[in-house]
């Protein structure tokens, strides 16, 4: 297979999984709702914080169209600590 056709698969695979355009993607929850009752309310300030919103994006690129629901259901699984 030839760089061009590699290339070409790779842009396929990219529009098949719903990938093209997330870099410019906005996070599903911003930081003030993220820590409103029903989400995670006691994430402390900090680089903990910074970590929750950094796995909000992780998982909004593993889940591609993914609904606010299933990230929320995530994050209060991921830090149950937090909710």
């Amino acid at each position: 297979m030839g760089v061009i056709a590699q290339y070409d698969a790779f842009a396929a695979s990219l529009l098949q999984l719903g990938l093209v355009g997330i870099w410019t993607q906005k996070p599903i929850i911003n930081g003030d709702e993220m820590r409103q009752p029903n989400i995670l309310p006691s994430i402390p300030k900090g680089p903990v914080f910074r970590e929750i919103m950094n796995e909000q994006e992780v998982w909004m690129t593993l889940h591609p169209g993914g609904s606010k629901e299933m990230l929320v259901e995530h994050m209060k699984m991921k830090y149950p600590d937090f909710t």
